[in-house]
């Protein structure tokens, strides 16, 4: 399928021109060509409308802002999660337990959670779907769990991965019925040629699950001045009305400035969906130039985050999935 990293340094200088961590990559057995211009996607269904504010402002309500920052402060507290280390798949096991506990908490029966394998990599990603019995298309929510080789701590690569589970929690918690089964991905390996979601995106198409529209969540956490509550959309190696349709969800519910960056080259997990011409967003921090500058260190650490930027990219994934699960 992809392959698409090069040998990146360490410097803090080069981390800002990129989302990735700065780190030596390893060749997946699945094969991708680094293309610069992004490949169109298809656009599912017969669009996205924001017609369940209801439902939605009334789950937001919900959401529990210090568990985003418990989860990755269990994150942080591995040497690192990366993909090669019995850390990186003890991170996976911990995310897997977490989320199985919710859903015997909260009295769920149609919930499921599994590992799919990443080639030759310790860590898996890891899947988990509520709805699992529904068979209309998918919507999807992903971030990666993993770091770099080293002393990582990694809270920021790690604040994708926070902000889901919360939202994994608050839907279980929820009675609402959805029309479409949500599946909550926490990508392995995101640092080695995105292995993590080429293995997944292939398990998807193995497993003839069609996806109405996926949301790729990396680096919420940090912002460049404190005040500043703008969310960011990427414009390349997207679907483009569905990056329109998360702006428009951002302002509707979030009420946050949003505005839109590009990578310029295959930058995040949602570039391997989009590469197969599914429909995929990507919303992060900040703009690609005035990125976290302490990504791919050891001085990512929770000390530069902003609890309520992760929460309002919470609130995003919530209004993307209950909105798009309920039509």
């Amino acid at each position: 399928m992809l392959e698409f990293l090069t040998l990146i340094t360490a410097s803090i200088s080069f981390a800002q021109q990129s989302l990735l961590p700065s780190f030596q990559s390893v060749k997946t057995p699945v094969s991708i060509e680094k293309q610069i211009a992004p490949t169109p996607s298809k656009t599912n269904s017969d669009g996205f409308a924001i017609s369940h504010k209801s439902i939605v402002n009334e789950t937001l309500n919900t959401i529990v802002a210090d568990n985003i920052w418990q989860t990755l402060n269990h994150l942080t507290s591995y040497p690192n999660r990366s993909a090669t280390e019995q850390s990186g798949l003890d991170a996976a096991k911990w995310l897997k337990t977490t989320f199985e506990s919710m859903a015997i908490d909260y009295d769920r029966k149609d919930t499921k959670a599994f590992f799919v394998n990443t080639g030759w990599y310790k860590q898996p990603s890891l899947v988990t779907v509520i709805g699992k019995d529904l068979k209309s298309s998918a919507i999807i929510i992903g971030a990666h769990m993993d770091t770099p080789d080293g002393k990582m701590p990694g809270a920021d690569e790690g604040s994708g991965a926070a902000i889901i589970m919360e939202a994994a929690r608050v839907l279980l918690e929820s009675k609402t019925q959805f029309k479409h089964p949500i599946y909550i991905v926490w990508y392995g390996a995101g640092n080695r040629d995105f292995a993590g979601s080429q293995y997944v995106v292939q398990y998807f198409e193995d497993h003839l699950i069609p996806v109405k529209a996926v949301i790729n969540l990396d680096k919420t956490g940090y912002r460049t001045h404190a005040e500043d509550a703008t969310m960011w959309v990427y414009n390349d190696f997207t679907d483009i009305k569905l990056t329109e349709y998360i702006r428009q969800l951002i302002k509707t519910y979030v009420h946050a400035p949003v505005d839109s960056s590009t990578c310029n080259y295959k930058c995040s997990d949602h570039a391997i969906w989009n590469e197969q011409k599914i429909s995929v967003g990507f919303s992060s921090e900040s703009s690609l130039k005035e990125i976290n500058p302490y990504i791919g260190t050891s001085s990512d650490t929770m000390d530069y985050l902003n609890l309520e930027h992760m929460t309002n990219f919470c609130k995003l994934a919530l209004a993307f999935a209950i909105e798009l699960a309920s039509d």
